[in-house]
């Protein structure tokens, strides 16, 4: 099965000639994935519109749903994408928020979802959910992940029972605090079953403060093994609450968007410490060390630096840390700055690391052979272990 399933999708009906006894396979296959368009969409303006359908169109969506929501088809669906079609080639009448043909089509789309009783993960991409959908989401009990970007629930009524989710992800990169607030950002963490979350992804660098803007209403998330998570120019000041609410976490990447704030240092060496005592990856800017305080599990560390990511300063943040770096295996380091010594000292914090991967963005100069073969010569001369994999990238 997972050999055939590397298959291209239109390939899958082809699956059941080789031999019959392949026919069962070749309709699971087939039919796992269910891409919807309930709408047009028009991107050619500054912000995309939604593009009213004709008569005809909506009649073959509509009939579309019919067939992959029947008795015979819908028990194979696993995934489902539900996002606009985009037809660049539209000019026609632009649809407005309360289109009747938009309500319609999206409408029958979450009137016939509790059929898809496989359902393992929605995707949905620029949707309004209307009034019932959340309440018709929360009757699927195999739903397992939900995959969100520049969606509005506003308008949706709260399930009467929690969306028991292991993985949510929420992406909407240019969201303002306010379009991200009147698109009902804010209320996702209340209709979700928290302690059986395992794994956040917030992809939006305004959407941590919205999501998270009234802790007290959010419960400990025991079962949380991975976040996500990103931020803007502000200093994370949200971090170590959260973090507090996941005991469990085994991995974090944590993204910065944008310049720091000025004196961005300062504050942060304010803060107070959260250890992760479980923490098997890292991947992020090396000044939140001293908040997380990794210890011996952590396996995969990835660095960059606030402050782009000069070496003495980087070095000086692992000193505290020196005997959980013994236990990383796979290092990944972005530098603005590389030299024999600077290699040199990263070889006696690592002692154990078996992946390399270097980034170096500017090396007084030197070019991308010089770098290659200078690292090449500390690693057969200078370090005392194997490395089997190492990588390196130069602009």
């Amino acid at each position: 099965m997972e050999i055939l399933g590397q298959l291209p999708q239109g390939d899958h009906a082809n699956v059941k000639l080789s031999s019959r006894m392949l026919l069962p396979v070749s309709r699971t296959l087939q039919f796992q994935i269910f891409k919807f368009y309930p709408y047009d969409i028009d991107y050619r303006t500054l912000q995309p519109q939604r593009v009213a359908q004709s008569d005809e169109d909506i009649i073959a969506a509509l009939g579309r749903l019919e067939f992959w929501a029947s008795e015979e088809i819908a028990h194979f669906v696993r995934r489902i994408s539900l996002e606009p079609w985009c037809r660049p080639e539209l000019g026609s009448t632009l649809a407005s928020s309360d289109s009747a043909n938009y309500d319609t089509v999206v409408n029958t789309f979450f009137q016939k979802i509790s059929l898809f009783v496989n359902l393992q993960t929605l995707d949905c991409f620029r949707i309004a959910f209307p009034q019932s959908s959340l309440q018709q989401l929360s009757q699927l009990s195999v739903l397992k992940e939900l995959l969100i970007e520049r969606c509005d629930i506003s308008m949706a009524d709260p399930p009467s029972s929690l969306l028991r989710l292991k993985c949510l992800k929420f992406q909407h990169p240019t969201g303002t605090h306010e379009q991200l607030e009147a698109e009902g950002a804010h209320r996702w963490l209340r209709f979700i079953d928290l302690p059986k979350l395992q794994s956040l992804k917030l992809l939006s660098p305004r959407g941590t403060t919205v999501f998270f803007y009234d802790l007290a209403t959010v419960g400990v998330m025991s079962s949380l093994r991975a976040l996500d998570i990103s931020f803007g120019n502000a200093i994370p000041t949200l971090l170590i609450p959260i973090l507090m609410m996941a005991p469990a976490l085994e991995i974090l990447k944590a993204t910065f968007w944008g310049t720091p704030e000025p004196g961005h240092w300062t504050r942060m060496n304010a803060l107070p410490s959260s250890p992760v005592p479980l923490l098997v990856e890292y991947c992020g800017p090396y000044e939140l060390l001293r908040l997380i305080q990794p210890g011996k599990h952590l396996h995969r560390l990835t660095l960059s630096g606030l402050d782009g990511g000069k070496a003495p300063p980087l070095l000086e943040s692992l000193h505290p840390f020196r005997d959980a770096m013994k236990h990383v295996e796979s290092l990944g380091l972005s530098l603005c700055d590389f030299s024999e010594p600077t290699f040199t000292a990263i070889c006696s914090v690592f002692a154990n690391v078996k992946s390399l991967w270097l980034r170096v963005s500017y090396n007084d100069g030197s070019d991308l052979y010089a770098v290659r073969f200078t690292a090449r010569w500390m690693v057969q001369d200078t370090l005392t272990y194997e490395t089997d994999t190492l990588g390196f990238q130069h602009p």
